[in-house]
């Protein structure tokens, strides 16, 4: 079986700078329990595709994922090919449901904004 590609779309990498410098302000440490939150999310992502379960409100046949995290209220927002794994969100619990539709590859139920 070959290996999938692996990226993360530029906007979830501010996602999560901005979280981490967050979760570091509030308290010394915390910053880097998050990435270590995440990075082994990511790692199981890998390990398992298709981990996690898929995204309400999101067509199954999209085949777009989340994997929430145990400690933060993060989930790692995911689209599984046959030849890649894309990562589109670290999506906030609290954030609004599907903001990162936008992020999806085409032909995968991008919304067009009007």
């Amino acid at each position: 079986m070959m290996a999938r590609r692996f990226r993360i779309d530029h906007r979830a990498t501010e996602e999560f700078d901005a979280a981490t410098n967050w979760y570091e302000v509030q308290r010394a440490g915390l910053g880097q329990e998050f990435i270590d939150s995440i990075e082994m999310a990511v790692q199981q992502i890998l390990e398992k595709p298709g981990l996690g379960g898929p995204v309400p409100g999101v067509d199954s046949k999209l085949n777009v994922r989340r994997l929430l995290l145990r400690k933060f209220p993060y989930a790692v927002v995911y689209v599984e090919s046959d030849d890649e794994i894309l990562i589109v969100a670290f999506s906030h619990g609290h954030k609004r449901p599907g903001y990162w539709r936008d992020r999806l590859p085409s032909g995968r139920g991008a919304r067009s904004r009007s």
